[in-house]
């Protein structure tokens, strides 16, 4: 790793630990992981085009996309349901392809790739897997054999920080709704807390009674406290 790209990765990698540790909207995320791609492709001079590929229950999109042709690449890997950022993402931890006039793996991918899109190379790193949901950092180059060991090694790091980004982003969500859920029971316990003047322990056991005896998440059932309340009959 050169200077420049020391101080460039230096740089972003700080501004991802800053980022983790704020509360921030997706603005903020896809800002983030924007620089993080476009730094990528900057600091390998061989690397002309990256994005980094999300797959949630089955549907793929792609963020922080650096060029047209970047998402162009995962359009055609949700086409054909294969390609080297799925698989990064799935099966192994880094997919790299060297030249893909000469690639094997997936013919019907590649030939489209070719016909299509400027792209001869890449390299996929895995940042993420869940259940049914996984995330991949890909650069792409317009001509064959263009990541060496030093760049694959440079490309890693960027994806650390790309994972670390995309994980602070999850607890953000997930607080959130925490947070929306907590403002839901606490509305449905006022109406019930009114309806049947009782305080505010004895509603939120109603709630958390109903929930038992129906296998209802709590959240739901306060939903369901809500619009019933709210029904114009009533």
């Amino acid at each position: 790793m050169t200077s420049h790209d020391n101080d460039l990765y230096t740089a972003i990698a700080a501004q991802v630990t800053e980022y983790a540790h704020l509360d921030v909207g997706d603005d903020v995320i896809d800002t983030m992981l924007t620089a993080l791609t476009t730094g990528l492709v900057d600091a390998i001079e061989t690397a002309q085009f990256a994005t980094i590929t999300l797959v949630e229950n089955g549907e793929v999109v792609s963020i922080a996309v650096t060029d047209p042709i970047a998402a162009r690449i995962d359009e055609l890997q949700a086409k054909h349901d294969v390609g080297p950022c799925l698989m990064s993402a799935w099966e192994q931890q880094r997919v790299v392809i060297d030249d893909y006039s000469t690639e094997t793996r997936w013919p019907l991918f590649t030939d489209d790739v070719i016909a299509q899109t400027p792209v001869r190379s890449s390299v996929s790193f895995q940042l993420y897997r869940e259940e049914s949901s996984m995330g991949a950092l890909n650069i792409h180059a317009d001509h064959p054999h263009a990541f060496d060991a030093t760049a694959i090694a440079l490309g890693s790091t960027f994806a650390t920080q790309a994972a670390s980004a995309l994980h602070a982003d999850a607890r953000q969500t997930q607080f959130d709704q925490a947070l929306a859920s907590r403002d839901i029971i606490g509305q449905a316990k006022g109406m019930l807390m009114q309806e049947y003047n009782i305080d505010a322990t004895a509603a939120f056991e109603m709630l958390r009674r109903i929930s038992q005896d129906t296998n209802t998440k709590l959240a739901v059932l306060a939903h369901r406290v809500i619009a019933s309340a709210q029904r114009p009959e009533r």
